[in-house]
């Protein structure tokens, strides 16, 4: 089963997956962290 995935998967899937993810994540926190600056105790 493994192996017959990994063959099927091309090597360029995880790693595009995985900048997306990270991508979507590190815009994830910036707005997180924009909002917080924006209507924060400060």
């Amino acid at each position: 089963m493994s192996q017959e995935n990994r063959r099927r998967r091309p090597q360029w899937v995880p790693g595009n997956a995985t900048i997306i993810a990270v991508a979507t994540l590190l815009a994830a926190v910036a707005s997180l962290i924009a909002a917080l600056m924006e209507n924060g105790p400060a």
